[in-house]
């Protein structure tokens, strides 16, 4: 760090000062600080795991905070965040319903200050927080998004399904835009509540040389994730752009267009960006929608400037982007085809326009859209619904290393529908609760006494399970520090599945807070039983976490006849066998052993 900065006393950066946490720094050493250079302070950062200071310095300014402070531990480059735009298309006249829910908790649109009078945000946005000059484009279109879904038309009519609270939480200086934390973190506060979760878009990250390896923990990601824990909140974040920006080494650059679409994405400069790698949230890629033959990618591949999660699987036990939504594409020559979605522009008009941040919040559309329906749930249930029924995007016949294919696409694009609505030859069991480490539970699964006699592959069941840890910032092998871990078990005793694995890129990974696993398809001439269970185990990872501590999970379980036989109606047998159970008192739900 000291090395980009000049002696000059009149060259000073914007630089984040970071002290170490628990006994490295004391209260009074962060408070003497912060006396000391107030005046040149932008941002003070003070939560568990970190304290820091974004200030504007001098090499020598530097060098004299590193000697009298025995608690600084790094001397960072601060965040500088960038946006991206694209043309608008005039629009005479819209058709607008609003099927918004005067009762449901809005969406933090944590970006750019917006448009408020555009006719879509006239309904969708309330009152903004933070600054409300300065440009508008960026907040406008990731705001309508967030509003309305991919469904906003020029022609059609569509509707506002989401509330919106716009957060201007960003700061402009005299070396670029940066981020207000504190700003953010007050929104939370605000918007917390224990039985509801709080839903955020954060569609920026630019730290301005896009680089980032992830050998250690960046503290914005660590940040994100402490926020998530503590105000029952799931952020959708996006994974960051390739090439958009001028920020770029022109050296690099060149570099990356030499190897082509998709090779570059081999090189380690391609990987996402923090806070995007933050694990208690929703990191957000794109695919393309359109494509032509001219287009550098099909239809349904990853985006030429989306970014892809870590191929180096030590720490990196993730599986990241957790989604992908869609995108615009690119010609040949790198020119933007703006073939996704319609946005709303600042305008007042409509725009297309290519990024990872109008792909977050497609995925926020769909996260309020299950909160709308299921206000009660937690973010730990949220985020697994969103991952539960995403949908694999399959082979591409250009991006044909799958590895790379894995870290660009994640686990897939959401399927709304499926999340939202049971199929009479299928249901979702949605289970909320807690465990103590080293302590393992039975829940009971009920089977439909239907599906039993078939010799053929009848009974599907799937499984995924959520939680936030509270993130161990020091030890990056031990991020997450807690195990928890699901796996089934047949009503005669026989395993089904297990609890986890050391594969990083099957979902079910040991360290891994997501665990998608594996589906389990059985034929039902025997051992059927009217009632599984699905056995929870949580352990330690760090000897930190002790036996007294709790934590939250979520477990989804779908429970699919792959017959699809008209005859039977598995989601109104399992609703009449819990029913049964409820009546008679029995706690089938959840017992500890």
């Amino acid at each position: 760090m000291y090395k980009a900065i000049s002696e000059d006393e009149t060259n000073k950066q914007l630089v984040d000062v970071v002290f170490g946490s628990g006994h490295l720094t004391s209260d009074d050493e962060l408070r003497t600080f912060n006396s000391l250079y107030s005046d040149d302070i932008v941002v003070a950062v003070d939560s568990v795991d970190m304290h820091y200071f974004r200030v504007e310095a001098s090499k020598s300014s530097l060098e004299d905070m590193t000697e009298v402070f025995s608690g600084i531990v790094s001397v960072e480059r601060a965040p500088l965040v960038v946006f991206s735009s694209g043309e608008s298309k005039e629009v005479d006249e819209y058709d607008i319903d609003d099927n918004t829910d005067t009762n449901a908790k809005p969406i933090l649109l944590i970006d750019s200050a917006i448009n408020g009078e555009h006719p879509i945000l006239k309904i969708a946005a309330l009152a903004q927080q933070g600054d409300s000059s300065g440009r508008k484009d960026h907040g406008t279109m990731v705001g309508s998004l967030i509003a309305c879904g991919p469904h906003i038309s020029a022609k059609r009519q569509f509707a506002v399904e989401n509330k919106v609270l716009p957060i201007n939480a960003f700061i402009t200086t005299p070396h670029g835009v940066t981020i207000n934390e504190p700003l953010i973190e007050e929104a939370l506060k605000d918007s917390y509540s224990k039985t509801r979760a709080t839903i955020a878009n954060f569609s920026i990250n630019g730290y301005l040389w896009p680089m980032y390896s992830r050998r250690k923990v960046d503290k914005m990601s660590i940040l994100f994730d402490e926020w998530a824990r503590k105000y029952n909140a799931v952020f959708t974040i996006a994974t960051g752009n390739l090439f958009q920006e001028n920020h770029w080494p022109p050296e690099v650059e060149q570099e990356l267009f030499s190897l082509g679409y998709p090779n570059y994405f081999m090189r380690e400069e391609t990987c996402i960006l923090p806070p995007s790698d933050s694990i208690n949230n929703i990191a957000v890629g794109s695919v393309v929608y359109g494509a032509t033959p001219d287009s550098m990618a099909d239809s349904k591949d990853p985006s030429p400037i989306t970014r892809r999660g870590f191929l180096n699987a030590k720490h990196n036990y993730s599986i990241k982007p957790d989604v992908v939504q869609y995108d615009s594409n690119f010609d040949v020559q790198f020119n933007g085809e703006e073939n996704g979605p319609y946005m709303a522009a600042e305008d007042g008009n409509l725009v297309r326009a290519a990024g990872t941040s109008f792909a977050a919040p497609l995925s926020s559309f769909a996260l309020g859209m299950l909160a709308k329906k299921y206000p009660l749930y937690n973010a730990n249930t949220l985020k697994a619904l969103l991952l539960h029924f995403a949908e694999d995007l399959g082979t591409s016949k250009k991006v044909t290393n799958n590895d790379i294919l894995h870290a660009l696409v994640g686990n897939g694009m959401p399927d709304l529908d499926k999340a939202l609505y049971s199929l009479s030859n299928s249901t979702s069991l949605v289970i909320e609760d807690s465990i103590q480490i080293n302590h393992k539970k039975k829940i009971s699964i009920p089977i439909p006494a239907s599906l039993a006699g078939s010799s053929r592959l009848r009974l599907r069941v799937k499984t995924t399970l959520v939680y936030n840890p509270p993130v161990n910032s020091v030890d990056i092998a031990m991020y997450n520090p807690i195990v928890i871990a699901a796996k089934l078990v047949r009503s005669d005793g026989q395993d089904m599945s297990n609890f986890t694995t050391t594969k990083s890129k099957d979902g079910a990974h040991r360290k891994s807070n997501v665990k998608i696993y594996d589906e389990v398809t059985k034929s039902t001439v025997e051992h059927m039983g009217e009632m599984w269970s699905l056995e929870v185990i949580a352990e330690p990872c760090s000897k930190y976490m002790t036996d007294d501590i709790t934590q939250d999970y979520s477990v989804i379980v779908t429970i699919e006849d792959m017959e699809q036989s008209d005859d039977i109606d598995i989601h109104q047998e399992i609703n009449q066998m819990i029913n049964v159970e409820v009546e008679n008192s029995i706690d089938v739900t959840v017992e500890a052993s």
